[in-house]
């Protein structure tokens, strides 16, 4: 199992996954919004152990019941269900728990990515499911379609989101992962400190100046006359 961090978080998810999250956003999918994704087996055992506790009778407040080496557990816990350790898809890198407006998206269209909600309790709770993904084979999309790359003066990179968000990468590997999945360009030259300034200073705005994601123009201006358009980007926004 192949994991990366995904882009804004501290989680992280198998690839292929990863990969269909990465179209998804494409596709219109709000940014962030992930609350869980890869659990570690002492991470599951922790949560289990923290929800469960061994029973030999009776079915507890929540009628929810398990095995687990062994033991009968019940669970006592307000908290929800945690799969007995081993089973879960958290696991595997499989399954993702998403905010509201991701998982608004995920319900009209993640079936179409592979993506379920297999717990009719747990809303938040999407799995993938690779087989059933249509778009993994697509054609790739167009270049109006991919995100925005950039790479900062510290030799990082970042991706300008759908919604105008700058949000750095963690390894090389991320980019090259949604590099292969078709839902990025390639990083454009890395900007002089005066620009990159700019950029951090107006965050996602500075694309709504010139009506596009694509901040290739806007760099570019900005490399020619900096003072000139940091007045005039200071103005704009005052008005």
């Amino acid at each position: 199992m192949q994991l990366i961090t995904i882009p804004g978080t501290n989680e992280r998810i198998e690839l292929g996954a990863g990969a269909s999250l990465a179209r998804m956003v494409v596709a219109g999918m709000p940014a962030g919004g992930i609350n869980d994704g890869y659990r570690s087996h002492a991470e599951q055992v922790t949560m289990f152990l923290s929800r469960y506790r061994v029973q030999w009778t009776g079915r507890g407040v929540y009628g929810d019941v398990r095995w687990w080496k062994g033991k009968r557990y019940v669970r006592t816990s307000g908290a929800g269900m945690a799969a007995t350790p081993g089973t879960s898809t958290h696991g595997d890198g499989l399954a993702l728990d998403l905010a509201r407006p991701q998982r608004t998206w995920m319900f009209a269209h993640g079936a179409a990515h592979g993506w379920f909600n297999t717990i009719k309790s747990e809303p938040w709770h999407w799995e993938y499911r690779v087989g059933q993904d249509e778009h993994i084979n697509n054609t790739a999309p167009t270049e109006d379609e991919m995100l925005s790359t950039i790479r900062t003066p510290d030799g990082s990179i970042g991706v300008i989101t759908n919604d105008l968000r700058l949000v750095p990468l963690t390894s090389y590997s991320e980019y090259q992962a949604l590099l292969d999945a078709g839902a990025v360009k390639p990083f454009i030259n890395q900007p002089n400190t005066v620009t990159w300034n700019v950029l951090r200073a107006l965050g996602g705005r500075i694309a709504t100046v010139g009506g596009t994601t694509d901040l290739t123009p806007v760099l570019a201006a900005i490399e020619a006359q900096p003072n000139k358009i940091v007045t005039a980007l200071s103005a704009w926004f005052k008005r």
